[in-house]
Parts: structure tokens; C-alpha cells; sequence
């Protein structure tokens, strides 16, 4: 299995919070760019587009298109930066049937999340708020796919995955409608993002997390010490911040 890490400049510190965190991993990893970075962390692959938010989709499928060009392994992982991941844990998903292991969604966005994501955009084309977006997505924090899945996604193409101020779509979203044909099996894993917080024994990830929350992770032994410094460090706060930037945006953004 290979594991991709889609960061940029912006996010180096976590970038580097990762980095730590697979220091003993038995899997090869690399940290995924577009161009415009210049404190990219080793090891690497740099992809021919512009770094950006927007991005994140055509990101995602040129990792899948360099894991099939340039290697044989049955399984790809992907993470965002800020995605505590369980080693220990992984070993029980790594060898599945399934072709994809993670959280799938299909209610869509709700208002928040949406605003939440918008807001994180560069291109001021793209801050146009759309309403009742309801797909099947595939909860971008963490996911493995496997060497069919993978070749699924290149089938429907770059095009497929390249968004335009008209056409955007987050990357979870774009990777869910490709992944969501009957010849495509799926393993539902829940993030414990909710209170109470329920850890069960087959997570094997947590988003999002900042640094303090990442370290106090590392060091937890069991699910309920996991769960705790989830508790301790107000996980909350992400969602905190989602209503911070709902506040701001609001008079700003335009709605179709």
C-alpha cells in the first residue's frame, strides 16, 4: 500500500505533524503538491496545476493516475494534513476486499459545511453558494481504495475531476460519483466527529485535529483515552470556526 497526503505551503506545520506521525509506518508515503509551493516536505510529487482549494479534485486524481503509472500495490491511501491516522489500527483495513474502506456519505452538505468549504476558496469566481447539494461523497480526510477503484477513477478521466466556477464540486463529492457503481464495493468506516464521541474498535481515523490534539493522540493508549483528549481539547472547535466564517461570509457570498 502506498499512502498520499494532499498539503501545500499554507499547511506545513501539519505537513510536518504528519511526517512524525509516520515515522515508523511500513508503507511508503508522499506528501501531494500543485505548483506555487516552495516548502514542499520529503518526500514528494508535484503535480501540473495550480495549488489551490479549487484544485483539490484534480489533485486527487493525479495522485491516483501517478499510484497506477508508477507502482503495483493493491492499495492506495489518501489523507488530508490534518487527519490523525492509527497505525495500529490500519494493520486491521490495509488487506480488505472492499474497494473503497471509509466514510461514504449520500445527504450531502449541510449549510454550514458548505459555507465552510466556499469560504476556503481563492478564486472569487467560485464563491457562489450552492444550496441542496445532495451526492454521494467520500469523506476526503481518509480513505483506501483499491487498485480497481483506483482505475475506475481514471476511466471517467482528469476532465472529470477538473473544476471550473461553474461546474465545482469538492473532491469528497467528485470521488464519491465515481466510485458509486454497482461494481464498486464499499466498507463504511464512521470518524468519531460527533458527541459523544464514540471510538469504536474500527476507526482508524480522527479529523480534524491541530497540533495539540495530534500529539495527545499519539501518546493515547486506548479508545476511551483517545476519546477523552477529544473531549479535554474541545473538538468542537472545527465546528466552532465553521460558524465564525458563516458569520463573515454570509454578506459576501453570492447565492444561486
Amino acid at each position: 500500500m502506498k499512502i498520499y497526503i494532499t498539503t501545500c505551503d499554507k499547511r506545513l506545520s501539519y505537513a510536518k505533524q504528519i511526517k512524525e506521525m509516520l515515522r515508523n509506518c511500513p508503507h511508503e508515503y508522499f506528501f501531494v503538491y500543485g505548483k506555487g509551493n516552495t516548502q514542499k516536505l520529503e518526500p514528494y510529487v508535484e503535480f501540473d496545476f495550480q495549488e489551490a482549494y479549487e484544485n483539490l479534485a484534480e489533485k486527487t486524481f493525479c495522485l491516483v493516475e501517478h499510484f497506477l503509472k508508477h507502482f503495483n500495490d493493491e492499495k492506495l491511501l489518501k489523507m488530508n494534513d490534518d487527519t490523525f491516522l492509527d497505525l495500529e489500527k490500519l494493520k486491521c483495513w490495509e488487506n480488505v476486499s472492499e474497494d473503497y474502506v471509509g466514510y461514504f456519505n449520500s445527504t450531502g452538505h449541510d449549510e454550514i459545511g458548505t459555507y465552510f468549504h466556499w469560504y476556503k476558496m481563492e478564486n472569487p469566481e467560485y464563491k457562489v453558494l450552492k444550496r441542496n447539494v445532495v451526492l454521494n461523497f467520500a469523506e476526503g480526510s481518509m480513505y483506501i481504495l483499491s487498485r480497481k477503484a483506483c482505475e475506475k477513477i481514471l476511466t471517467d478521466g482528469r476532465s472529470a475531476f477538473t473544476n471550473t466556477p461553474s461546474t465545482y464540486l469538492g473532491e469528497d463529492f467528485r470521488v464519491g460519483i465515481s466510485l458509486e457503481h454497482p461494481s464498486i464495493t464499499k466498507k463504511c468506516i464512521k470518524e468519531p466527529i460527533d458527541l459523544p464521541y464514540e471510538i469504536t474498535e474500527d476507526f482508524m481515523s480522527i479529523h480534524p485535529v491541530c497540533s495539540v490534539m495530534f500529539n495527545k493522540l499519539k501518546e493515547a493508549k486506548t479508545n476511551e483515552e483517545k476519546k477523552q483528549v477529544l473531549i479535554k481539547y474541545n473538538f468542537l472547535n472545527e465546528n466552532l470556526h465553521r460558524l465564525e466564517y458563516l458569520k463573515k461570509i454570509q454578506p459576501v457570498m453570492k447565492l444561486n
